[in-house]
Parts: C-alpha cells; sequence; structure tokens
C-alpha cells in the first residue's frame, strides 16, 4: 500500500503526441522495462496515450533531470523524439479545479499543460479570442478547452496553444487525469 507521504512524491509525466495512429509509437509495457532497467524511480503507466507516473520510495527525490532523462531514453529506445511535461498531485487537481466547462455540460474537456513561460503576447490573443460553441480558460501552466461536441475539428487546440504561446504542450481529457489521481495519489493534497 503507498503511503500518504509517498503520494505526494509522485510524479505525473505526460508524454506530447506518441501513439498516435501508426506515428510515434512508444509502447508502455516496455518502456516500463526500460525505465527499470536505466534506473528510474519506479514507475507505471495509465492508458496507452503516453501517461508515465513515477513513484520516488519515501524520502528519495526524484531526479533533477527526471524529464530530459526520460525524453532521451524514449529517443535511444524506440527512435521517437518526443517532450515531456511533468505535473506532482497537487498540480493536476489545480489545473482540475479551474475546469469552468464540465459542470456546464461541455464534453470533451481537456488540459493543454506546459512547462516555461509562455509569450504574454500569446496568452493575451488566445484570452481575446472567441472560440463558441468551444470555450477556453487560460491558468499559468496550462490552458482548460472545453468543447461543444468534439475537439477533432474545432478552432481550439493544442497546436494552436503551443503555437500562440511558444511552449511545448501536451493536453489530455480531464477524465483521464481524473482516473489517475484516483490511482496513483487519492490522498495526496
Amino acid at each position: 500500500m503507498t503511503t500518504r507521504s509517498e503520494q505526494q512524491d509522485v510524479i505525473f509525466a505526460f508524454l506530447r503526441a506518441v501513439n498516435l495512429g501508426k506515428h510515434n509509437k512508444v509502447p508502455m509495457k516496455p518502456l516500463m522495462a526500460a525505465l527499470d532497467r536505466s534506473s528510474f524511480p519506479p514507475a507505471a503507466y495509465l492508458l496507452a496515450s503516453g501517461n508515465v507516473v513515477f513513484t520516488p520510495p519515501d524520502g528519495v527525490p526524484a531526479p533533477a533531470d527526471l524529464c530530459d532523462r526520460l525524453v532521451d531514453l524514449i529517443d535511444e529506445e524506440f527512435g521517437v523524439r518526443t517532450a515531456a511535461v511533468l505535473r506532482r498531485p497537487r498540480q493536476l487537481r489545480e489545473h482540475l479545479a479551474a475546469d469552468p466547462f464540465t459542470a456546464k455540460g461541455l464534453a470533451p474537456v481537456y488540459v493543454s499543460m506546459w512547462d516555461g513561460e509562455p509569450d504574454p503576447e500569446g496568452l493575451a490573443y488566445l484570452a481575446e479570442q472567441d472560440f463558441s460553441p468551444d470555450a477556453l480558460r487560460l491558468t499559468e501552466s496550462a490552458a482548460i478547452m472545453g468543447f461543444d461536441r468534439t475537439s477533432h475539428d474545432a478552432k481550439l487546440s493544442n497546436a494552436l496553444v503551443e503555437k500562440r504561446l511558444g511552449v511545448t504542450a501536451t493536453a489530455r481529457n480531464v477524465n483521464t487525469l481524473k482516473r489517475l489521481l484516483a490511482k496513483f495519489a487519492p490522498d495526496a493534497r
């Protein structure tokens, strides 16, 4: 059983643009084996869409270069050059708390997450846009995107967020984020 302090040390790594159709294949079970062979903290995954969960042992900090090492290992093992965005449970809960769209009946709702400093002009541009019938809410490190029916043909997208903000971002459905927290950090704050 995972202790509360271990849950607080959980690190979620969200891989960008992997396992989409025939492109950028990063099979999760072989990735877990490669992480284990390469002295990473214990890892697990949820779904095949690039959601990796690291659980460093209690009292052992995660390596400061965890993100870079993960991206390099994926390139070496699978020939896929990707990016990863790291989040702690508290940060995921903040993203979910910032979602005004699920309660309003918009579905699906995605959270586009990034690390680094977004372009202020890009933030202002996105904030001024009308994406109706879809909607956008910006936070410090995420864009909450609510869609009226589907995200597939919408003007609003993770690609638009990346382009306007000048950051590498990756998006996940809010339901996936909720499942990750419930399974790997139910008691973390």
